[in-house]
This record gives C-alpha cells, structure tokens and sequence, in this order.
C-alpha cells in the first residue's frame, strides 16, 4: 500500500452536504502534484454489499498543498454509506473509509450519512457565509 497518500474526508459541512432532497455533494482532500484518480462507491446505508454505485470524482481545484476531488450523488432514500477507492498512474490503490486508508475495503470501513432531513437539503453550507459571490447576466450584456 501506497504510504505517502494524504486523503482527508469527514462526513460533515464542507466535505459532505446536501444540495437539495436526495442530493449529496462529497469532497476528498487528497495531497497535491499525486495525480490521483478518485472514485466513489456509494449506496443506501442499508443495502447489501453489492449494491454499490461507483462514480468517479472530478478535480475541481486546489487549496495550498492539497487537491480537491468533488462528485454528486444522488440518494432517493435519503440514507447513503459511501467510500472511496483511491489509484496513482502506477496502479497502486486505497480504500478510504472512516477507519482510514487500506488495501482491504472492509477494513476502511464506510462513512454513512444517516439521513438528508429536507431542511438540511435547503439550509446554506457553513463556507458560503463569508464566501463572496457573483451573480452574471450574460443575456444583458451590451456589446455596443
């Protein structure tokens, strides 16, 4: 197993949270300049395994050192256990669960989020409160 890997996740605002009913935004964290592959296996918290949907995650930017991996899933339950299965070029791979990174899924364990409450769906991500945003009109643009 790969040891140089930093992943970093925790199944709370700003790294999972629901974008509306049924819908949940996951970050990975993982260390800068790795090209990593991410891909995330989800399914209801209930499911048996095999059930799994896997979806890889995209690159969406950098803070500092580290990458940020982004996918949305969709839970029409509104239970879900997901984990995350990590690999570098060479082929080398992690399981990421809330145990931590290993090469055994089972060992890494899952992380669950135990239910999107329709309020949560429709309450503001802690990071947005100072975040400034930019609302772009482009239909109302005058190019005379």
């Amino acid at each position: 197993m790969p040891h140089t890997w930093f992943l970093y996740h925790t199944s709370e605002d700003p790294f999972a949270y629901p974008m509306g009913t049924g819908i949940l935004k996951l970050r990975l964290f993982t260390q800068a300049g790795q090209q990593l592959s991410c891909t995330v296996i989800y399914s209801d918290r209930y499911d048996s395994p095999g059930h799994e949907v896997p979806l890889q995650m995209e690159r969406i930017g950098s803070a500092g050192v580290y990458e940020i991996h982004e996918a949305v899933i969709e839970t029409p339950t509104k239970k879900c256990r997901y984990l995350f299965h990590v690999t570098n070029p060479a082929g080398e791979y992690v399981w990421y669960g809330e145990r931590g990174a290993s090469e055994n899924r089972e060992r890494a364990g899952s992380f669950q989020y135990a239910y999107l409450h329709h309020s949560e769906a429709l309450k503001l991500p802690s990071w947005s409160m100072d975040a400034v945003t930019y609302q772009i009109y482009p239909s109302s643009y005058n190019e005379g």
